[in-house]
């Protein structure tokens, strides 16, 4: 049987995941040598969406780390369907979605492992909401790979969850993001 992927004319961005993970693992770290950043929404009937982004930057700022991806950068394998994400994003009007992690808040390893949740802030869509971000951190020889995941509600940031011919998305969005960093 054909698996038949619906196609969303207004994706939610499941988007701001992907800067919001990277942030942490950052500053002390440096740019990171290996990115991914993933989304993943649910419909009824097993419909999953995913889309996926390696176009991450990262800031090392005063008192926190900047993650931010540009909102126009996800893939979900459907052309169209990457459109319908960039229109529900409204990339041209908000092209850049963040996550600020108070640095206070993580625990990068010089050796060994460490994990925790920190309490963060996303920035999508013009709206600024908290967000509490999981991660863990492995120090391996010279580097560090990170792991991230955040759930948001696209409501929260203003967006109303995509539906098209009577399929909608679920409002919550899993974020994944996972990178490599130099230990500097």
């Amino acid at each position: 049987m054909k698996e038949v992927v619906p196609t969303m004319s207004k994706i939610p961005f499941f988007a701001l995941a992907l800067f919001v993970f990277p942030v942490l693992a950052h500053a002390k770290l440096g740019a990171p040598t290996q990115s991914n950043v993933e989304f993943v929404a649910l419909g009824p009937a097993g419909l999953k969406i995913v889309g996926k982004s390696s176009a991450l930057a990262l800031r090392d700022e005063e008192t926190v780390y900047v993650a931010g991806i540009p909102a126009g950068s996800f893939s979900t394998g459907i052309s169209l369907r990457d459109n319908h994400t960039r229109k529900a994003l409204e990339a041209d009007k908000h092209p850049n979605i963040e996550v600020l992690l108070p640095k206070a808040g993580i625990k990068l390893p010089a050796s060994g492992e460490s994990s925790g949740d920190v309490d963060g802030t996303v920035k999508l869509h013009g709206v600024s909401r908290p967000a509490k971000v999981h991660y863990s951190a492995k120090a391996e020889g010279g580097s560090v790979k990170i792991h991230s995941t955040l759930r948001v509600n696209v409501k929260d940031f203003g967006i109303e969850p995509p539906s098209y011919l009577g399929v909608t998305v679920k409002p919550e969005i899993d974020l994944t993001v996972d990178f490599t960093s130099p230990n500097n």
